[in-house]
């Protein structure tokens, strides 16, 4: 059982169906606004409904204004490689697929306790249903954050900040 349980993991990871073992996703989100204060980050978003306690971003955006997509990667403290933002869109078609807008890299060095985290801005962005990808230089997936787009968004909820 335990050599087959081997197997398995080394066939998934060969398919790209998990990410590589030393990397991981630690947080992830969509943000109306982030501001760098010192050592911390300040995401600002949407607060959701009363009931949806552990929503932290936005899962819903107007056009007109610039949309953040911020992360932490957790890292081994040698490890050296370079992480990318794949954002993707599509329009509202059930039967379109996602289309690459940006690649954007950043270079990490592992090490920090907390991860290590950054993010990057979209300034105009479609109507439609949008994803950003956390993903590796071969392109393996170690987390997704999705938000659809539209015109005329109007804020029905209060804005909130989060520190990170």
């Amino acid at each position: 059982p335990a050599f087959g349980l081997v197997i398995l993991c080394t066939v998934l990871y060969f398919l790209n169906w998990i990410p590589p073992i030393p990397l991981s996703l630690t947080f992830g989100g969509i943000y109306h606004q982030i501001e760098k204060n010192h050592d911390q980050y300040l995401l600002t978003y949407e607060k959701g409904p009363w009931y949806a306690i552990w929503k932290e971003s936005n899962d819903r955006v107007g056009i007109e204004a610039p949309v953040h997509c911020f992360s932490s990667v957790f890292a081994p403290v040698a490890l050296q490689t370079t992480i990318y933002h794949h954002w993707q869109w599509r329009p509202f078609d059930e039967h379109a697929s996602f289309m690459t807008t940006d690649r954007i890299p950043i270079s990490i060095t592992g090490g920090r306790e907390k991860g290590y985290r950054w993010y990057t801005t979209k300034h105009r962005v479609q109507p439609g249903e949008w994803r950003v990808n956390v993903e590796t230089e071969d392109g393996r997936i170690l987390g997704r954050m999705t938000f659809v787009a539209e015109e005329n968004v109007s804020s029905e909820h209060v804005m909130t900040t989060i520190t990170r």
